[in-house]
């Protein structure tokens, strides 16, 4: 029953803009790693956000995100402690 933390991605390089594809992990000070894929995809009928859903729970600290985007070009965000909330990872053209 912890916090939340969403990432949602902007590609300004290619036309997938939204990053459909790329594969993000964070990793908390302690070793432990979460990945999940943006997809644009749902069930029948249905549609999920472009977003990378992760949980929390109370000691988990994220210390880095790293997105490898579908081109395999990887950016990491290090040296900034993340809390739970929405955030977005822009990349440049």
């Amino acid at each position: 029953a912890g916090a939340g933390l969403e990432i949602a991605l902007q590609d300004r390089r290619s036309p997938n803009t939204h990053g459909i594809g790329a594969r993000v992990e964070i990793r908390s000070s302690d070793g432990r790693l979460q990945a999940r894929e943006v997809k644009g995809s749902g069930g029948y009928q249905s549609h999920d956000a472009p977003l990378a859903r992760f949980g929390l729970d109370k000691e988990f600290v994220v210390e880095s995100i790293t997105v490898t985007w579908p081109d395999g070009v990887v950016q990491k965000l290090e040296g900034q402690k993340v809390g739970a909330g929405r955030y977005r990872m822009v990349r440049e053209p």
